[in-house]
């Protein structure tokens, strides 16, 4: 990774665990929507708020592949876990179809928030 994209990461790390702000990268020419990015990261913030300290989305979308940089802290152990959830999204070729491939992605990164957590209770009993 660059040392200008570990700076970007980073600066993204302290902002979103400063004030909880959503960070987001809109790709413009293939025009996913970012308010909708936004609101779903707003539910997963709002839904884990009791177990999730920071929380952070990069989305990118390049010829046809849209994929989310996931990074998240627990508050039981304050340990950043990060994870890259991509599709081949060829066949979205309009808002709603970019919407429910969008869509699915957030699934898989609540499941993969769930099983952090449950992993982390089962830990600690």
């Amino acid at each position: 990774m660059p040392l200008s994209d570990t700076l970007r990461t980073l600066l993204r790390l302290l902002v979103a665990r400063a004030g909880g702000r959503l960070n987001t990268h809109r790709s413009e020419e293939h025009g996913i929507e970012k308010a909708y990015v936004d609101r779903l990261s707003s539910t997963l913030i709002e839904q884990y708020k009791l177990y999730v300290e920071t929380f952070m989305v990069d989305l990118w979308s390049d010829h046809g592949f849209i994929e989310f940089r996931v990074g998240f802290a627990l508050r039981s152990d304050h340990k950043l876990r990060s994870e890259v959830f991509g599709i081949e999204a060829t066949e979205a070729n309009n808002d709603v179809e970019r919407r429910a491939v969008i869509a699915a992605l957030f699934m898989e990164i609540e499941d993969y928030i769930d099983e952090a957590i449950a992993g982390q209770l089962e830990a600690m009993n």
